[in-house]
């Protein structure tokens, strides 16, 4: 992985006091038990501190955003690995859509300085039982914004180019392959047509109606006495 391309998530100066309010939260009975009352336990600050290491700081300090070669990864601890392909992108902007679905609109971060992403995701229609690419939004916040912005827009804008190129090639192929196969089914009409049995059929006319026909066309001599 590029260090270079790896963002981590920017933090809000409220996630900074929430984290130091949790930490005392900790401290405190530890400090009783020890100056004070003998008596009062710990054993939930033991669990706090379990769900500090376990959960929350890598939550926190191990989001992350990577710009791979052909997709966006968003890591977000414990569950979210997430892969955005840069094809599949097709809106940048730093607020959500007013008409954005509300069940494909999802957070990674922790700024309130975000890129919102619309990409086309990929979900199971059970009523069709098929797959189909619907509109899909994440907002992410890496502490580099503007770094972050320009490296994103230029894999966008390589992408997007590399997208167009190719749907250009499959075009050109496209038109090559029905021109192919016109020629090919106009070869194969005119093997027909020559191998095709010639029927030849003979008209006659009597003589006697050859004679009528033409009697009347047929001008009168001038004749002299």
């Amino acid at each position: 992985m590029d260090k270079n391309n790896k963002f981590r998530s920017g933090l809000n100066k409220y996630i900074y006091l929430a984290l130091a309010v949790y930490h005392i939260m900790i401290l405190i009975p530890f400090i009783i038990n020890r100056f004070l009352w003998k008596d009062v336990t710990s054993w939930y600050s033991y669990m706090l501190l379990a769900i500090d290491v376990l959960y929350l700081l890598p939550l926190v300090f191990n989001t992350y955003y990577s710009l791979e070669d052909g997709y966006l990864f968003v890591f977000q601890w414990p569950f979210t690995r997430l892969k955005i392909y840069y094809n599949d992108i097709f809106i940048i902007d730093n607020e959500f859509p007013k008409d954005a679905e509300k069940k494909y609109k999802k957070k990674y971060g922790f700024s309130k300085d975000i890129i919102v992403i619309g990409y086309y995701g990929e979900i199971l229609d059970k009523k069709e039982k098929k797959v189909k690419k619907v509109k899909r939004y994440a907002a992410i916040s890496p502490a580099d914004y503007n770094a972050f912005m320009i490296r994103i827009g230029g894999k966008f804008s390589s992408a997007k180019k590399v997208a167009e190129k190719l749907e250009e090639t499959l075009k050109i192929n496209e038109e090559e392959h029905k021109k192919k196969k016109a020629l090919v089914a106009k070869e194969r009409k005119q093997k027909a047509d020559e191998n095709k049995p010639i029927d030849v059929v003979i008209s006659s006319k009597k003589k006697t109606d050859f004679n009528s026909d033409t009697a009347d066309t047929e001008k009168p001599e001038n004749t002299t006495e």
